[in-house]
């Protein structure tokens, strides 16, 4: 490509997250008043799942040269969600009742999962250092 895979990866989100939050945004004040959950908070477990995704295409689109990670990672993604709520301490609770006192705690822990999300993305975005051979340190005429 003659682009960086900043660049890519860039474009890609400039062309999927409007949308995205367009229609986060529409669900969410769909949603009769009465019955809505905290937007703030959902809006914060909604991005992490998002950011997670992205990480995790990231991740295996560097590591393995997948060109269509979305099938492993969708998969990846459904198994941890399942087994994250059974697997996970009890002081490490993600998953809260709106209304449950640990659900400040559970957001704070919501908040690092994006922050790593991002951070896991951020490193993936990262062009691969290329490896110095000898070959480059010989002369012209390979003595």
């Amino acid at each position: 490509m003659p682009v960086r895979r900043v660049l890519r990866h860039a474009l890609r989100c400039a062309l999927v997250l409007p949308p995205a939050a367009a229609w986060w945004t529409a669900a969410v004040l769909l949603v009769p008043e009465e019955a809505r959950p905290p937007a703030g908070d959902i809006t914060l477990e909604a991005a992490t799942a998002l950011a997670l995704a992205l990480a995790g295409a990231a991740f295996a689109v560097r590591r393995r040269g997948a060109e269509r990670p979305g099938q492993a990672v969708a998969a990846f993604l459904l198994v941890t969600a399942v087994l994250a709520p059974l697997l996970s301490p009890s002081e490490w609770a993600l998953f809260t009742a709106p209304g449950d006192p640990r659900g400040a705690d559970a957001h704070g822990h919501w908040t690092l999962l994006l922050g790593a999300a991002l951070a896991t993305v951020a490193l993936c975005c990262v062009e691969p250092v290329r490896r110095r051979t000898l070959r480059t340190l010989r002369s012209p005429s390979r003595t």
